[in-house]
């Protein structure tokens, strides 16, 4: 494979004489293009023998190329001192090709085409998008709301077949924002807005994908943009007097038309799947810390708690599967802090609880325990010592996976040199003990896949570092990371 990628931009702003009014033209280029060729072999055996022995023997060709280009209008009109309004237009025109040859082995040569696995396939697309957007921002609050009006014309034009998909979108897509901040250690923040993607070509391009042949994938012209809503809300306070901090915030995304798998499966397990449009997939999280220093901040404590939530909608041979998930995971720290000492606890607890409408074998909850400790030890003459420990416990009922346990050890030796101790050198050993093995379980639709990863485990490192400070002061960093 080979090819390239540009992204260039262009923008020019102008700044008038009355206050706050702005004026910004902006271009924006994208060029992708590339070249693929390869060969695929495959051997299937069946041991059942109601089938028999097949071999795949193709060579394959796939150029691959898009360029889009956007050019953006933006005029901001002040009206007093507290409101100003934004107007915002923006072109698109994008043209992308997907041109896909394979052929077959005869003989010794791959010479016979096969125009059932190749396709020649465009997409034309012309976006034309206005916004308003009124502001108003006055002392401790800012409120922006306002909408984007877009259209969607897209061509997806067969070369092989002449086959032409034409889709045509308009829609309407608010946004609305509420800031307000009573001090400058407080904030509460309000963020509403919709967004819209297109499938990509892959998606699109009416031709099986038979790279793995027990799973072939299909695309779908028809495909259409999602629709996709997202409510952010974050609150944070900070004391610089004692060090305390709090913060807290949610997000919910909800998707129509989102793009999900259409799978079906025949009696020796092989799939054949595409790419469809679903309403109703959700996401949503919580979460939560803060930071609670004592005794001169000497003991800081760190709880925290994250929580989230997913439906996924998928289809198994024609039925709508509908997959949930619930995880909740809370968490502790405490940190201890001296002149020349600090030392780290840390400790978390994941509850994972899946469920999916039509196979009870993924609705099996697990859990994930961590819990570490680490120190950072600064010495005389520029020396410093510092150390991490985590353990880990998978309990992830799963051939092969049930209740895993590993212990990661790493540590840091280091000397500083100059007046200033910018250079330094030190020594690093990562996971000392040789037990990192990254063991993880995701379940997604109908599928529950338990991973146990080959990583880089134990080696160390001889690290140099130099730090450039104009004003020829020491810096120290307290934390290894």
């Amino acid at each position: 494979s080979e090819g390239y990628s540009v992204n260039t931009m262009a923008r020019i702003n102008r700044k008038f004489k009355k206050k706050k009014r702005e004026l910004e033209v902006r271009y924006d280029l994208a060029i992708i293009d590339n070249k693929t060729n390869g060969s695929l072999y495959t051997l299937n055996t069946y041991e059942s023998g109601l089938v028999p022995n097949d071999t795949i023997d193709q060579s394959k060709y796939n150029n691959n190329s898009s360029t889009s280009h956007y050019g953006t209008i933006t005029y901001i009109e002040p009206f007093g001192k507290k409101f100003k309004l934004e107007l915002k237009y923006l072109y698109e025109y994008g043209f992308s090709r997907q041109d896909k040859e394979t052929y077959d082995r005869v003989g010794n040569v791959y010479s016979s085409f096969n125009a059932g696995l190749s396709n020649n396939f465009d997409n034309t697309r012309q976006q034309h998008r206005g916004g308003l957007r009124l502001i108003y921002d006055y002392k401790k609050h800012l409120i922006s709301g306002g909408f984007k009006v877009r259209n969607i014309d897209i061509a997806n034009v067969n070369r092989i077949t002449g086959s032409v998909v034409d889709q045509n979108f308009t829609n309407v897509l608010p946004v609305f924002r509420y800031q307000f901040k009573p001090s400058m250690s407080k904030r509460f923040n309000i963020n509403y807005r919709t967004s819209s993607q297109q499938p990509s070509i892959n998606d699109l391009q009416p031709v099986p994908d038979n790279s793995n042949p027990n799973n072939i994938k299909e695309g779908n012209p028809d495909l259409e943009p999602n629709y996709v809503h997202t409510l952010n809300l974050m609150f944070n306070t900070w004391s610089a007097m004692s060090g305390r901090y709090v913060w807290a915030g949610a997000m919910m995304n909800y998707t129509d038309n989102a793009f999900t798998s259409s799978t079906a499966y025949d009696q020796f397990g092989r799939t054949v799947s595409k790419t469809v449009n679903v309403d109703g997939n959700t996401f949503a999280t919580i979460y939560s810390g803060a930071g609670l220093p004592f005794f001169g901040r000497k003991l800081t404590l760190e709880p925290g708690l994250n929580g989230n939530f997913n439906q996924y909608t998928n289809f198994i041979n024609g039925e709508e599967n509908i997959t949930e998930n619930i995880s909740i995971t809370p968490s502790f720290g405490i940190d201890f802090m001296w002149d020349s000492l600090e030392i780290e606890l840390t400790s978390s607890y994941a509850y994972n609880s899946p469920k999916s409408s039509l196979s009870s074998v993924s609705n099996t909850p697990y859990s994930i325990e961590q819990y570490g400790a680490g120190f950072e030890w600064r010495l005389p003459k520029g020396f410093k010592i510092g150390s991490e420990v985590t353990y880990t416990k998978n309990g992830q009922s799963g051939e092969g996976l049930a209740d895993i346990e590993y212990f990661v050890w790493n540590a840091e030796l280091s000397k500083s040199f100059l007046k200033t101790e910018n250079l330094v050198v030190s020594v690093q050993g990562f996971d000392m003990l040789n037990q990192n093995i990254n063991a993880s379980r995701q379940v997604n639709g109908n599928v529950t896949t338990d991973y146990r990863t080959t990583i880089i485990s134990r080696y160390f490192l001889l690290k140099t570092t130099l730090r450039f400070n104009n004003r020829k002061t020491k810096e120290n960093d307290f934390r290894m990371h």
